[in-house]
C-alpha cells in the first residue's frame, strides 16, 4: 500500500520525516474496507471507513515518542491535526485523544489541553446526535458512544488541565451524563490507569474494550 512504502519497516523514528510529511499526498485520504463477505463468490461485504493517511501521521508521531525523536513528534502531531478537523466528527474523537495522549508523553500540557477541549466540543454535538437516535432510547446514557467520548477526554484532560476540564464538566446541562462523567473525572484523580467499557451503538452493535494509560512514569 502507499502508507507502507512510507512508513517503511520497524518501529523507530524514521530518519527521514520531513521527507514523508512531504510526501503524504500519494496516501488516499480515505479508503472503504471490506471486514467481513459471505454469500455465493462473497457477493455480499460489511465495510468499514478507514483514513490511511492520518494513520500514517498517527504512527509517525507514537514511534517519535516512545523511540525519542521529540522534534519529528511534534511537527508530525501538528500536520496530523490538520487532517484530523477534515474528518467526520464520529471518527474523528479517536485520533484527538490519541494525539493529546502523546502530547502530555511528549510534556506539553497546553497543546493537549486544546485538542481536549476540541475533543469536548465534538463530544457535545454527538450526545445531541445520540438524544434523537431511536436505536439508543431506552438504553442507559452511560453506554452512548458519546458518554464513553466525554469519559476519554475527561481522563486526558486532568493530566492536561484539571480546571478546564472541571469546568466543562459541571457544564454539562445533562443531569444524568453530568453524574456519570464526574465519576470518571474522580476515577481519574484517582489515578485508576485502566477500566473496562462497553458502547452501544444506534445501528445495534457493541463494543467493548480496556482503556485509559497512567502517565505517573513519563
Amino acid at each position: 500500500s502507499p502508507e507502507a512504502a512510507l512508513l517503511g519497516t520497524g518501529n523507530t523514528c524514521p530518519s527521514d520525516v520531513p521527507h514523508i510529511l512531504a510526501s503524504i499526498d500519494t496516501v488516499p485520504f480515505s479508503r472503504r474496507e471490506p471486514t467481513n463477505c459471505g454469500g455465493p463468490n462473497g457477493g455480499w461485504c460489511n465495510y468499514r471507513d478507514d483514513f490511511p493517511r492520518v494513520d500514517v501521521f498517527n504512527k509517525i508521531a507514537e514511534r517519535c515518542t516512545y523511540y525519542p525523536g521529540k522534534p519529528d513528534a511534534l511537527a508530525t502531531l501538528n500536520a496530523e491535526l490538520q487532517l484530523i478537523a477534515q474528518l467526520p466528527p464520529d471518527h474523528r474523537t479517536v485520533y484527538l485523544a490519541n494525539a493529546a495522549d502523546l502530547y502530555l508523553r511528549l510534556g506539553d500540557k497546553k497543546a493537549a489541553a486544546a485538542i481536549v477541549q476540541t475533543g469536548f466540543e465534538v463530544a457535545a454535538s454527538l450526545f445531541a446526535q445520540d438524544s434523537k437516535s431511536t436505536g439508543l432510547q431506552g438504553l442507559p446514557k452511560a453506554v452512548w458512544p458519546s458518554a464513553e467520548v466525554y469519559r476519554r477526554m475527561i481522563s486526558l484532560g486532568v493530566n492536561a488541565n484539571f480546571d478546564k476540564t472541571r469546568a466543562v464538566v459541571e457544564a454539562i446541562s445533562d443531569s444524568e451524563l453530568r453524574e456519570l462523567e464526574r465519576v470518571m473525572m474522580a476515577r481519574s484523580l484517582l489515578g485508576i490507569p485502566v477500566r473496562s467499557h462497553i458502547v452501544f451503538y444506534a445501528t445495534g452493535s457493541s463494543m467493548m474494550g480496556h482503556s485509559e494509560p497512567g502517565y505517573d512514569e513519563f
